[in-house]
């Protein structure tokens, strides 16, 4: 504190490097939390329930297959580009994680920028934020990779369970004919 009475100025010091530290720690986390993201096929996003909007992440457009800046959606068209099969039980879970509180998890096919369908697991938490209004806090990830190997395989054993039948009809149909021709062969 420095008081000079002549021209009447006061001036008072404050020890500030904590704060500064703190906030260099933070963008810190943050970048590295960004570098993360970008490198996995996950993606964060807010959904604003108040204001009836989805703020999307840089990483939410890559996810979903566009190029440019993804448009701010309402609820209702980030629902839309969920596939009609599985729009109900995602807006029933994602609707009671906003209204109690809970963690909002669901599965669930999108239609991306691209035209293409991605397998999207979601998992979102609300936060009562005390500025602003109620945010469910959301990341979404493609399992697309999975879902389709999981379907291939599912293909594989179905096609493994026809050869293993038809293999035993033919073993069945060659058992037959072996009996008929010695039948035909074996006099009265």
């Amino acid at each position: 504190l420095i008081r000079i009475d002549r021209a009447r100025l006061l001036l008072t010091l404050a020890d500030i490097t904590s704060e500064v530290r703190a906030e260099r720690a933070l963008r810190e986390r943050e970048a590295r939390l960004r570098l993360t993201l970008a490198a996995t096929r996950i993606a964060a996003c807010e959904f604003d329930i108040d204001h009836d909007c989805v703020r999307p992440s840089a990483g939410m457009q890559r996810l979903l297959g566009g190029n440019g800046a993804l448009p701010q959606w309402t609820l209702a068209d980030f629902f839309a580009h969920v596939h009609e099969a599985d729009r109900v039980a995602a807006q029933l879970g994602f609707d009671l994680a906003a209204r109690e509180g809970r963690t909002w998890q669901a599965e669930f096919r999108m239609l991306g920028l691209d035209g293409r369908w991605r397998w999207l697991s979601a998992r979102g938490q609300m936060l009562d934020m005390i500025e602003t209004s109620p945010l469910l806090l959301g990341l979404l990830m493609d399992v697309t990779p999975e879902r389709e190997a999981a379907a291939a395989q599912a293909r594989a054993q179905v096609l493994e369970e026809e050869n293993r039948l038809i293999q035993q009809a033919s073993e069945l149909k060659t058992h037959f004919l072996v009996a008929l021709a010695h039948k035909l062969r074996t006099p009265l």
